[in-house]
């Protein structure tokens, strides 16, 4: 210990070959405890080792504080780097990185990362402002910069297809957790949200569930426990906000699903607008515009409802226009219809002498 140091520089070295080979002069104030700890430290200065080999590489790096063995091992002239735990901050870091927890930030060459918790930011090599908080968060990001990920296995990824996307964020457990390959600028906060997404791109995922199956989607907006959450997800451009809205879409591209569980059923439907409590809410086609609580609950293609349960029980119409409360309500199969006012053709027959039918104002066709 103290091998080659002469001038009694407040240093202290307790341990076999530990500071053996410092030099730095009378202003040291090195601490290294346990064997090999700054073996090879020289003119570095204010630097805490303890763990065998801790610090063993530092040569010139100053203010450093190692704790645990291998704990910043490979690290050069790194300075103001902080590392807890076996072979946390292992290879040859860059200046304050802060890694607590077993290999936490392992791998980084690197500046200004934080990790915190077992294998945190494992794998992350030379980019920096990396925030990575809980057990395996974001434990295969590699040269993923500006990634934000915390809770238990957020953003974790796989080992095969590691992460090189930037700036994703994902906060919660299993959020975010296979993220991979280019995936970027991908926001996903709660429980499970955005769990199964792999190399989605520009997806925003929010509350428990949210989009949780959901593989290969791109630009999703899905807020709201188990918004966009019950299927495999691969439909691009979808902004599904409310408990269950959009739950079961699939390959569905261009929905606009907001409120109570509305499109919850839908499944490949595309360019759809549904807003209002179980608006939509059965599996849906194409271009229907639902606007209002339960406005075409149960319909299938081509329908314009609007107003509080519009159009509720249709189903098999198409082209169909109800505009005002109850309109069309339990009409489930006329075509081509058009209804505008409160309560018009509420009551209408479903038979094919009933299509084309046209009435406006207040209660008109009520009992047709």
């Amino acid at each position: 210990a103290l091998a080659t140091e002469d001038a009694h520089g407040n240093n202290t070295a307790i341990g076999w070959s530990t500071l053996k080979n410092l030099d730095a002069g009378a202003e040291g104030y090195n601490t290294a405890v346990g064997a090999d700890a700054g073996r090879n430290v020289n003119t570095g200065v204010n630097n805490t080792l303890v763990g065998f080999e801790s610090g063993h590489d530092i040569s010139s790096g100053t203010g450093n504080t190692f704790l645990g063995a291998n704990a910043g091992d490979k690290t050069d002239d790194g300075a103001n780097n902080v590392a807890v735990g076996y072979d946390a901050l292992g290879a040859n870091c860059g200046n304050e990185n802060t890694a607590v927890g077993a290999s936490a930030l392992s791998s980084t060459t690197s500046a200004e990362n934080t990790a915190v918790g077992h294998s945190a930011g494992f794998s992350l090599t030379d980019v920096s402002g990396g925030t990575f908080i809980g057990h395996d968060a974001g434990q295969f990001a590699t040269t993923a910069s500006n990634s934000t990920f915390v809770g238990h296995s957020a953003g974790q990824g796989i080992t095969d297809t590691k992460l090189t996307g930037n700036s994703n964020t994902a906060v919660g457990a299993n959020a975010g957790k296979v993220l991979q390959g280019a995936a970027t600028h991908n926001t996903f906060v709660g429980h499970n949200a955005g769990a199964a997404i792999t190399t989605g791109l520009r997806n925003t995922t929010v509350g428990f569930g949210a989009g949780k199956l959901a593989t290969t989607p791109n630009d999703l907006i899905a807020i709201g426990y188990e918004a966009g959450g019950g299927a495999v997800m691969t439909g691009t451009n979808n902004v599904l906000i409310g408990t269950d809205a959009g739950h079961d879409l699939t390959s569905g591209n261009g929905n606009i699903y907001i409120g109570l569980e509305v499109g919850d059923q839908a499944t490949d439907s595309g360019e759809c607008v549904a807003i209002g409590k179980r608006a939509g809410g059965a599996d849906m086609g194409d271009a229907n515009t639902l606007v209002g609580a339960y406005a075409g609950e149960n319909i299938t293609v081509g329908t314009t409802a609007i107003g509080h349960q519009a159009a509720r029980a249709a189903t098999t119409t198409v082209g169909n226009v109800a505009v005002g409360i109850s309109c069309l309500k339990i009409n489930v199969g006329s075509q081509l219809v058009t209804a505008v006012g409160q309560s018009v053709l509420q009551t209408l027959n479903t038979t094919s002498a009933n299509n084309y039918t046209t009435a406006m104002g207040y209660g008109a066709g009520l009992d047709a």
